[in-house]
């Protein structure tokens, strides 16, 4: 018997029958996956960055109002 099952209604999925995974065997969409993940990241990785940049600007100015009072 196969390790492998497919899942009836999709052909890209499988169910692992040792660990009751189901695994999706297409390679073009897991490297889909695998770039929408990357964008997301970098998406993040760039907010993160500009919150910290507008944290600093944000002191910057408190700064220079204190100075000026």
């Amino acid at each position: 018997m196969s390790r492998f099952l497919k899942i009836e209604n999709n052909e890209s999925l499988v169910k692992d029958t040792k660990t009751k995974a189901v695994l999706n065997d297409n390679l073009n969409e897991l490297q889909a996956y695998k770039a929408r993940k990357r964008a997301t990241q970098a998406q993040g990785t760039r907010l993160d960055n500009l919150e910290k940049d507008m944290s600093e600007i944000k002191d910057m100015l408190q700064t220079i109002v204190k100075g000026m009072k």
